[in-house]
């Protein structure tokens, strides 16, 4: 099993450099690389596979994550979907209602939100197991591009066996995706349908190149065909090359946030794990990595095991524009505190500063400002401290900004461009007090040449006192 698992992620390589290089991917067989195939710095993925009760649970091998997010509703309300289970792979059940009377357990919920900790003071929790019979809309998407060639058999194994774990109540499809999107099996509660459309269509040629992005795309579109009150979740199976896509990153994400998809992403062997990780980080989703046939069988089983048994904790979140780093607190008897962390954002990642935003891109602030002066107002300060707290994170570190102060239309024109130029330089001082470096800030006034309102109400001459950015470098 051994030399089978290594020929395959060798096999994954060799195509995924061919297709690099230029030159067309083959199949290949009979290679064998004698090294470990898993990285020694990945953690052990814990994947579920059956149920135990709370009482009868060792607190010493209990571990509690945040599977997914869902901050569609933000900012009145978040909904944390939690998995308490064991490193033998079992799922903690009866912490909580209605399968217990309280929820004692959850002792506490944290937010951080750039340099300040914020206690979420009251929030709920909601059991649910394979008794409440929850139905989904599951859409598996395949990566048929020549890089995948090597592991055709372990991608043909998998989706059989996705098919084979459906409940009755979820409806499934299945797409597969090279230079072109096809839809191998349409939705379907019917699991014998599901696997003859796939059969029919499953030795289809691997093709050289891979629109990941396209594909992903094509495959929010298709939950158009299904109920829009039941959850909607999307497998993507890739390395996470992609070297053909029309669409952008930026747009499959915002895709997928208003059609209320969450993205799960599985990577084979040498996959770039970042891309598909930030898929599914960004779509409330999760990531996994599999290294073996074995362990994909175990990953699509957690995937569905997770799907019927969880906790959803539900709370008001503080506003912020940014990243809101969550820790959550439970209790066991013999172990005092075991703690999930996870996270969601709500700045313009994907309204413009995203790591595809082209030069020239355009976002907003509001930060105001009284009436002929070039003091921040102290309500704005919190929006300061959000984006500074933004552009030092690794993702915004190369990002360079004008930085653009306009006023309303009362006063004399040199008077309200000498206004703007000292606003704009308040922002960028302000900033750099927060510890963005300075020189990637350029400030710069104009006045009341650019109004965003009529300037004939106060609450419009407001508006058009504002401050906005443009990305000059990246």
């Amino acid at each position: 099993m051994q030399n089978f698992v290594v020929r395959l992620i060798f096999a994954l390589f060799a195509a995924a450099v061919a297709v690099g290089c230029g030159s067309v991917p083959k199949r290949l067989t009979g290679l064998e690389l004698q090294r470990e195939t898993r990285d020694p710095k990945d953690k052990p993925q814990f994947l579920l596979s059956t149920t135990r009760h709370a009482d009868s649970a060792d607190a010493s091998k209990v571990v509690f994550d945040i599977w997914k997010t869902d901050y569609s509703h933000y900012p009145d309300t978040i909904k944390l979907f939690a998995r308490v289970y064991d490193s033998l792979g079992n799922f903690i059940t009866n912490m909580a209602p209605p399968y217990r009377e309280d929820a004692r357990y959850f002792t506490s919920i944290i937010e951080k939100l750039g340099r300040k900790t914020v206690p979420i003071r009251n929030f709920a929790v909601r059991e649910f197991g394979d008794a409440d019979s929850i139905p989904y809309s599951v859409m598996l998407t395949v990566d048929y591009s020549g890089s995948m060639t090597g592991v055709f058999g372990a991608l043909k194994e998998g989706v059989e066996m996705f098919i084979g774990l459906k409940q009755p109540q979820d409806r499934i499809g299945v797409a597969t995706f090279g230079r072109e999107f096809r839809m191998s099996a349409p939705f379907s509660s019917d699991r014998n349908v599901l696997l003859a459309d796939y059969r029919s269509s499953a030795d289809q040629s691997f093709g050289y190149y891979s629109a990941l992005y396209d594909g992903i795309a094509r495959s929010i579109e298709k939950f158009a065909e299904t109920p829009p009150d039941i959850a909607r979740i999307l497998v993507v199976f890739s390395d996470g090359d992609d070297n053909y896509s029309r669409a952008r990153l930026r747009a499959v994400i915002d895709s997928a946030k208003a059609n209320n998809v969450n993205i799960f992403t599985v990577g084979f062997g040498y996959a770039n794990d970042s891309l598909l990780r930030a898929i599914s980080n960004y779509t409330g989703g999760k990531y996994y990595h599999a290294y073996s046939r074995e362990e994909l069988k175990r990953v699509f089983l957690d995937i569905y095991r997770s799907l019927r048994n969880f906790y959803r904790i539900t709370y008001h979140p503080p506003e912020f524009i940014g990243k809101h780093f969550i820790s959550a607190n439970i209790s066991l008897p013999e172990r005092d505190s075991i703690r999930a962390k996870g996270m969601y954002d709500t700045g313009p990642f994907y309204e413009g500063l995203g790591d595809d935003a082209d030069i020239g891109t355009r976002f907003s602030y509001k930060i105001l400002f009284d009436f002929n002066k070039a003091d921040i107002r102290p309500e704005s300060m919190r929006i300061i401290e959000e984006l500074a707290d933004l552009l030092q994170q690794p993702m915004y570190s190369n990002y360079w900004l004008e930085v653009q102060g306009h006023t309303d239309n009362v006063g004399s024109e040199e008077a309200n461009l000498k206004l703007s130029e000292m606003r704009a330089t308040a922002v960028v001082d302000a900033l750099a007090a927060q510890g963005v470096e300075k020189r990637r800030l350029f400030p710069r006034g104009f006045g009341f040449t650019q109004p965003v309102a009529p300037n004939d109400t106060e609450e419009n001459r407001q508006k058009n006192r504002r401050t906005q950015f443009i990305v000059l470098r990246k």
